[in-house]
């Protein structure tokens, strides 16, 4: 099997080669008609000079010749190179070349051989440089995969090509193999977090259960509560953990219907009104309403219990951050987004004066098994990924989900803003 370097050599010379003798054969073709016209123009202005001539040697008087000068001039065309022979108005037989005008295309012959020739060998070497431009590009990349299958996904090769079927080849491969070193790195930092959100409530369990049977602890009803309590906490994060693989494999099958919007924000803010009271937090609604100032419907199709699940996630951290502050959730319709089955766009923001998120921690908000300091100093008890599945289930439903947020350290009016667009 030729490899590509080859095939394009061949192809390239192939290719001039044949350029080189189709131009060779039509200028050789072309060449010997214009020289074979110059030629009989040649011969018949010769033949009309020897005409002339004899026809000056005539004699009307005589009605004759001078001999004499006759043979003088056919001695003389003779040497010319010129038949000699009866004399007809009309023709002069064939013509042919001399010996110069042989000379000279043979000449041009050899001439087109040896450029023919010269630029075989240069198209030779043309070839080897542009096949080695063109495959050199190529061997890069297959030994950069070759080496990403190994497992080797530092591996880059040089985006320096000023061919764009090259340059894409390229910076392809070296995407490629970015995204398989940060899935990688990814896939071992899920790791270690799994490990460590799993290691403290086994340990908390294998503690409390091994005290209660080395007669330590009695088993009262209240540690057995707790042990009840951590194992919930576990079953709790294996099923997040599942949830979060079904939405990142885009295999969730959303079970979607019509419904009211607004109805079901009322029945999240309801759920956390008792545990927003107890930490001195009012929990406000602001739908749009009608002409009438009746709240309006905000029909929409779409997974109830997975929307659900999302806006409890969002009004349980708000709840959680926030102190003698105030959650709002407002309810919008918005233009930004069209529907193909005619129906509006929402726009929903859950808002809270709680604590909020430094800046720079914001981009990583909705990573898996993140939280911030503060909601770990806090030991909020969450395993960081319910953001996450919050922000897989909009985009499942073909949304988005944005936050901005100000620290108290930052002045002014402090809190989150989670806007969540449908």
């Amino acid at each position: 099997m030729l490899s590509l370097k080859n095939q394009l050599v061949l192809t390239y010379t192939l290719f001039i080669c044949l350029a080189v003798l189709t131009l060779s054969i039509m200028i050789n073709l072309i060449g010997g008609r214009l020289f074979s016209g110059y030629v009989r123009s040649n011969i018949k202005v010769q033949s009309e000079e020897i005409v002339n001539s004899v026809m000056d040697q005539y004699d009307p008087g005589s009605k004759s010749f001078d001999v004499i000068i006759l043979e003088a001039m056919g001695m003389y065309f003779v040497h010319q190179g010129m038949p000699v022979g009866q004399i007809s108005i009309d023709t002069y037989g064939p013509f042919f070349y001399n010996e110069g005008e042989s000379q000279f295309l043979t000449t041009l012959n050899q001439f087109l051989i040896a450029a023919g020739i010269l630029f075989t060998i240069i198209s030779i070497f043309i070839s080897i440089f542009l096949a080695s431009v063109i495959a050199m590009p190529i061997l890069s990349a297959a030994s950069a995969a070759r080496a990403i299958a190994g497992g080797r996904f530092s591996v880059r090769i040089p985006d320096r090509y000023s061919i764009r079927e090259l340059h894409e080849l390229s910076r392809s491969v070296n995407d490629l193999a970015a995204e398989l070193e940060n899935g990688e790195r990814w896939q071992k930092r899920l790791t270690s977090d799994i490990a460590h959100e799993l290691r403290t409530p086994l340990t908390c369990l294998q503690g409390n259960v091994e005290a209660m049977i080395d007669g330590v602890w009695e088993p009262t009803p209240e540690r057995l509560g707790s042990c009840h309590e951590e194992i919930v906490r576990l079953t709790k994060l294996v099923e997040d953990l599942n949830i979060l693989s079904i939405l990142e494999r885009e295999n969730l099958i959303l079970q979607k219907k019509d419904f009211d919007l607004t109805a079901l924000l009322k029945h999240a803010a309801e759920q956390f009104r008792q545990a927003a009271a107890e930490k001195g937090n009012s929990i406000k609604t602001e739908f749009f309403n009608t002409a009438d100032g009746i709240p309006a419907k905000a029909p929409i199709y779409a997974d109830y219990d997975r929307l659900m699940q999302v806006f409890i996630n969002l009004l349980s951290n708000a709840v959680k951050y926030t102190d003698h502050g105030s959650i709002t959730i407002r309810l919008n319709p918005t233009a930004q987004r069209g529907n193909k089955n005619g129906r509006p766009a929402w726009e929903v923001i859950v808002k809270d004066t709680g604590i909020g998120i430094p800046a720079e921690e914001l981009p990583r908000i909705f990573e898996r098994f993140y939280r911030s300091d503060k909601s770990r100093i806090r030991n909020s008890g969450g395993a960081g990924i319910g953001l996450t599945i919050a922000a897989a289930i909009i985009a499942a439903h073909g949304g988005s989900i944005t936050v901005n947020s100000i620290t108290a350290e930052d002045g002014g009016d402090h809190g989150s803003a989670f806007r969540v667009l449908l």
